[in-house]
């Protein structure tokens, strides 16, 4: 009975924090974007941080998500879990590709890779495309050098620390508000 009563305490919190955050953000302009995102995820393992991209891109308001696989598809009860109710709001399909291919890509849309690599552009210095597909890399190896060669246009993300690698989720999240708040009209 304790647990029970626990277990429904806790989800009347849950509900009310939504509620909270649903009725500020409703209380506030709408941000204008001409465009919008799309994110290509290669590779990731982990169902929580396949989860944590599907709800960055429903916070980011993006089109689509594509995820490659290798062989498996991760499970989606975890995936549901951490994407909470990004689950079946932000649309997204998985393809199974070994490597990075154009073909895999949607047309009207500019293939920006997030990576640490040579070459790449400091995020905070560079104008994002208008009408981008970010493109991360698996967690543990990101984007192999084939996989790289196939695109001119990569970003990364300056760490001032001395630990310089970031969660593949954390990742996206800052390079996808950062182009909001380069694209929006307050």
């Amino acid at each position: 009975m304790k647990f029970q009563n626990t277990w429904i305490l806790y989800l009347q919190i849950k509900i009310l924090k939504l509620s909270k955050a649903t009725d500020f953000f409703e209380s506030l302009p709408p941000i204008q974007l001409k465009y919008r995102a799309a994110v290509l995820a290669h590779h990731i393992k982990t169902p929580t941080n396949i989860g944590q991209i599907l709800r960055i891109a429903g916070n980011a308001h993006c089109d689509e998500v594509i995820l490659t696989y290798k062989t498996q598809k991760a499970t989606d009860r975890l995936i549901k879990r951490t994407a909470v109710n990004s689950f079946g709001i932000t649309p997204f399909h998985w393809v199974q590709a070994q490597k990075l291919s154009l073909d895999i890509l949607p047309k009207d849309k500019t293939p920006v890779i997030v990576e640490t690599t040579p070459g790449a552009k400091n995020l905070y210095e560079c104008a994002l495309p208008a009408n981008p597909i970010f493109i991360v890399g698996n967690e543990s190896h990101g984007l192999d050098r084939e996989d790289l060669s196939l695109f001119d246009n990569k970003i990364y993300i300056p760490m001032p620390g001395k630990v310089v690698s970031m969660n593949v989720g954390n990742a996206l999240s800052v390079v996808l508000f950062e182009w909001i708040r380069q694209q929006a009209k307050f």
